[in-house]
């Protein structure tokens, strides 16, 4: 097909990414899946919430990606 994009638009991040989002994040800074599930255990994804959604605002798009095209 030979269509032109017009558009792309991401909805903001929302708090119902947060789990699967820091999830990620930390397995990269911990690098095993063993420590992120201690991390997880020991409930502090809730304890640090408000920091990390703050920055996970600023970085991370949404999860719904909007695309328009053209012919």
């Amino acid at each position: 097909f030979k269509l032109k994009k017009s558009g792309l638009y991401t909805e903001p991040f929302s708090e119902a990414g947060y789990p699967v989002c820091h999830y990620n994040h930390m397995l990269r800074v911990l690098k095993s899946h063993f420590l992120v599930k201690i991390w997880f255990a020991l409930k502090m994804p809730d304890l640090f919430k408000g920091y990390f959604l703050k920055k996970y605002k600023k970085r991370e798009p949404g999860h719904t990606i909007l695309a328009f095209f053209q012919t």
